[in-house]
């Protein structure tokens, strides 16, 4: 079942604004007006470039598919850049970015039901396309609790092996 942007985006935690481009799904976890000042103020180059990475966003459901797959595009490649599969809290698959911007992530899932949560890069912006599942999926219910953490780089996401152990996607 390939799921449609507007389903797909009701499924990122994280995230506060999601754009559509050549089929493409960007979301952000800045506001568009955020982003905006941001980017119009004249305000530090990297700010903007930290405000559209991806990280700490994640696509969370229950499920009993075994497989998921979905085209990305990213904006750059970082040594640390990682999407984590973590299947019932407990990290279950990593893909690596690498050197390639563009592809196709391919995740196998064993059988029964299933809570899924797929992390994006910390240090790179990623838009998905095509996100297709081969089962039927329940979406999960969004945390009461909001945290605002503060911080430099680390905070952002930078520096983690793999992008879920940033420590503010701990938290």
């Amino acid at each position: 079942m390939k799921l449609s942007n507007k389903t797909l985006s009701k499924l990122i935690k994280g995230a506060c604004y999601f754009e559509i481009k050549d089929g493409y799904l960007s979301s952000y976890r800045f506001s568009k007006t955020q982003i905006e000042h941001i980017s119009q103020n004249k305000c530090d180059k990297d700010w903007l470039t930290y405000a559209l990475m991806s990280g700490p966003q994640r696509i969370e459901f229950k499920t009993s598919s075994t497989e998921i797959s979905f085209d990305y595009k990213a904006s750059k490649s970082h040594a640390n850049n990682t999407i984590d599969l973590y299947i019932d809290n407990v990290l279950y698959s990593v893909y690596h970015i690498n050197d390639t911007l563009k592809g196709k992530v391919e995740f196998f899932l064993p059988q029964g039901q299933k809570m899924v949560s797929i992390y994006m890069p910390c240090e790179s912006t990623v838009q998905i396309k095509n996100f297709t599942i081969n089962g039927g999926y329940k979406s999960v219910k969004k945390s009461e609790k909001k945290v605002l953490i503060i911080g430099d780089s680390i905070t952002q996401g930078a520096g983690p092996e793999v992008a879920s152990l940033a420590y503010a996607d701990a938290l």
